[in-house]
């Protein structure tokens, strides 16, 4: 598995998240393979914004 794509699934908006936030992903496995359940832009200002997908 290619250790910069961690999910099967990419996240479904582009990969460089907009200023001041951060990816966060929820995950479980599934058949031994990682599965994206959520994917959420955490704001990484300390304000508590989140954006989910």
């Amino acid at each position: 598995m290619d250790p910069t794509k961690p999910f099967a699934v990419d996240p479904p908006v582009a990969a460089a998240p907009p200023d001041d936030y951060e990816w966060s992903y929820d995950t479980r496995v599934i058949n031994g393979q990682p599965v994206l359940r959520k994917a959420t832009l955490q704001s990484t200002d300390g304000d508590g914004e989140y954006r989910t997908f």
